[in-house]
């Protein structure tokens, strides 16, 4: 194990790294490529989750790559660094992932969700766990898809809630619970706060 001011200074390299990635707007680009645009549909993406919004706009093929993307960008930095480094560090790339998405480097507008960037990082973390919440998840979507009922937002609270209970069971460690959550807390702030400024903007405008 390398000394601590070292272990530092990756964990640093590891935040910016996953910001990086998860400020890439692959989601936007998976829509534009299949001809509209979000945007300019007046969708809150701060509360509407990218894939979801182009699931909708462009249909379940163009949602499901850019589901996929979303996830992508959570799995890739957290996997590297818990190949490389070690949990910790991969945590470390998942805050950056979470911070990138929601709070983006590379365009001035609001960041797209970064539920799907969350759920890509936590799968990272925590493979069981990501598989029991992501099953659940995908059960209560299919009910709502049958019974022609939009089932996103319970599909959301459902898989991340199971996992977090499936984490708490399978991962005994008080540290790496505690990291999860604080996870869990930038993602509701980031929508909480994207939710305010778009109704404020809504409200202001003429």
């Amino acid at each position: 194990m390398p000394p601590a001011p070292v272990m530092l200074i990756v964990a640093g390299v590891g935040v910016v790294a996953g910001y990086v990635v998860g400020s890439i707007p692959l989601a936007r680009h998976v829509a534009r490529g299949a001809g509209v645009d979000p945007a300019a549909t007046g969708d809150d993406p701060t509360t509407d989750p990218a894939f979801a919004t182009v699931w909708r706009l462009a249909g379940p093929g163009a949602g499901l790559l850019a589901f996929t993307g979303d996830l992508a960008k959570g799995v890739i930095p957290v996997t590297i660094g818990i190949v490389t480094f070690g949990w910790w560090i991969g945590w470390a790339a998942g805050v950056g992932a979470v911070l990138g998405a929601g709070w983006p480097a590379f365009r001035r507008r609001r960041g797209e969700g970064s539920v799907a960037v969350l759920g890509g990082v936590a799968f990272a973390l925590a493979p069981t766990a990501g598989v029991v919440g992501l099953a659940l998840g995908l059960v209560v979507l299919g009910v709502g898809r049958l019974t022609g009922r939009d089932a996103w937002p319970a599909a959301i609270v459902t898989g991340y809630g199971t996992f977090a209970l499936a984490f708490a069971v399978f991962e005994p460690d008080g540290a790496r619970v505690a990291g999860l959550v604080a996870l869990f807390l930038v993602t509701v702030v980031r929508q909480l706060t994207g939710a305010t400024a778009h109704h404020t903007s809504r409200r202001d405008a003429p």
